[in-house]
């Protein structure tokens, strides 16, 4: 643990909890606000069972996009290393699963998981039967979707290749039914345990009317807007619904702003999208327009305040997206934004952003969240098939 931690003296309070079951363990469903320290409160007990299993590969590390893949592995790769362990990560851009020091934790994605498991090339066959572990991060984006279900069956597949039990751990800051999140998450291992750590944090939310006389002034609203908001904060992530809308915004407030606009969204090439990171982390003074792709856990540095333009369509985004800003205090402030225009110039319905940031508000501060069904995709029981036929 202490090479693993360095010099810090006081684990978070999620750490203090979940550090000992993992240590015994036991299967877990960890839920802890963004900032929380889950990802060091898993890796770390996981990474010290598995220096009892050196020149194995102990634990896959499975997230929902390539972004988040890569960001772990800066925030884990040195710390590992420092135990002796390797980190290696498998996506469609990245594989570094071979080499002359078998891995000990795996990062990767469902879709690359699905990958080693069909075709089972020879670098991954011996290191499949070796895992004894599996971390899902970001649990709540996986649960009553198509994706989950595929996941839900690439994990019985693990367990049989490896012939023994598997530890189970998810990870989320949001999620609505955890019973039946944690039953998902079971499969046909041991029972999961579900630890909760409550934030404590204020949650302060400004709505504001963004609206201009004729389309071609609505770019001068939205930059009075963001101005006044920089007036008071010096680094602002403001998040859009569609690429579209944000590559609107990016170009409309690059041009008005004095501060840097950075732009992020997955379709956008790796190298591009690693250097916003980046520079955002780095930068003093900037606002980075994003879609739902920052809502997840990668590391861009400390942010004054998150802005939103347009309310976004679940609970569980909204608390993902005030999340991520305001960490060095304990308030988060959000600046809503209800917009006259759509990006086209066409008349949008800025009362239906109000009303459904009042309810998304209402929510928040209540601890309500939409539920899930769990339906049947067939589609995905189809893809299983012909991923055993194409195995076997």
């Amino acid at each position: 643990m202490t090479l693993f931690f360095g010099n810090r003296r006081d684990l978070l309070p999620s750490q203090k909890v979940a550090i000992p079951i993992v240590l015994e363990g036991k299967n877990l469903l960890l839920i802890a606000p963004t900032g929380a320290g889950k990802t060091e409160a898993v890796v770390a007990p996981l990474a010290e069972r598995a220096l009892d299993f050196r020149g194995q590969t102990y634990a896959i590390y499975i997230a929902p996009t390539r972004a988040l893949v890569n960001d772990l592995e800066v925030r884990l790769k040195e710390r590992l290393e420092r135990c002796g362990l390797r980190l290696a990560i498998r996506h469609g851009e990245r594989n570094t699963v071979q080499g002359k020091q078998p891995p000990a934790f795996i990062l990767t994605t469902p879709e690359s998981l699905e990958v080693m498991l069909s075709v089972m090339p020879e670098y991954a066959r011996e290191r499949l039967k070796e895992v004894r572990a599996v971390v899902v991060d970001e649990v709540h984006q996986f649960f009553g979707t198509r994706r989950g279900l595929q996941l839900a069956c690439l994990l019985e597949r693990l367990k049989h290749h490896a012939k023994h039990p598997l530890q189970r751990i998810g990870l989320s800051a949001t999620v609505a039914e955890p019973e039946r999140v944690a039953e998902f998450l079971q499969g046909s291992d041991e029972p999961v345990q579900v630890v909760s750590v409550k934030g404590q944090r204020q949650l302060k939310v400004y709505v504001s009317f963004v609206g201009s006389p004729t389309p071609d002034d609505f770019g001068d609203a939205a930059a009075e807007w963001l101005n006044e908001i920089l007036a008071d904060h010096r680094k602002v992530l403001l998040f859009a619904n569609t690429r579209a809308t944000c590559d609107w915004l990016c170009w409309q407030l690059s041009e008005r702003l004095s501060v840097p606009v950075l732009l992020h969204y997955s379709s956008l090439h790796r190298d591009y999208r690693e250097w916003v990171e980046k520079t955002f982390r780095q930068t003093q003074r900037a606002v980075c327009v994003a879609t739902s792709t920052l809502e997840l856990g990668i590391d861009i540095g400390d942010i004054d305040a998150v802005a939103l333009w347009g309310a976004p369509h679940s609970v569980t985004s909204f608390l993902q997206r005030l999340g991520r800003g305001n960490r060095r205090t304990d308030t988060s402030i959000v600046y809503a934004a209800c917009p006259q225009r759509n990006p086209s110039g066409a008349l949008a319905d800025p009362d239906d952003d109000l009303l459904r940031f009042v309810a998304l508000t209402y929510c928040a501060l209540n601890d309500e969240m939409e539920t899930r069904s769990e339906p049947h995709y067939y589609s995905v029981l189809l893809q299983q098939l012909l991923a055993l036929c194409c195995r076997y």
